[in-house]
């Protein structure tokens, strides 16, 4: 038990130690300092990020790609109805056939 108890106290005083440590780096410059150009740096990057972005919305080969991606779109339409109507004809030969059977199973 009195191992259990010093463990205890230890951690807990630990934790205490800990918890100053990371208080007083808080508050340090250097701390402050280095929060102040992370913060400078985010920023800059989000303003980058947000030319970067119009930039390419204006470029021509994203026009391009914009474009090609309508043609695929629509493309895919056309040939998935051209591939449903397809499958809806299948479909519907082999229920006619499926039923036909059964017809003939009935009758003996």
């Amino acid at each position: 038990m009195a191992k259990t108890s010093s463990f205890s106290k230890e951690l807990k005083g630990l934790g205490k130690e800990l918890g100053n440590a990371l208080t007083l780096i808080l508050k340090s410059n250097q701390f402050k300092n280095l929060r102040g150009e992370v913060v400078s740096s985010a920023k800059s990057i989000s303003k980058s990020l947000t030319k970067a972005v119009k930039s390419a919305q204006k470029s021509q080969s994203a026009s391009r790609l914009g474009r090609r991606l309508r043609r695929v779109v629509t493309a895919g339409k056309t040939e998935g109805l051209v591939e449903a109507k397809k499958a809806q004809a299948a479909a519907a030969k082999a229920l006619k056939k499926a039923s036909s059977s059964l017809r003939n199973i009935k009758r003996p």
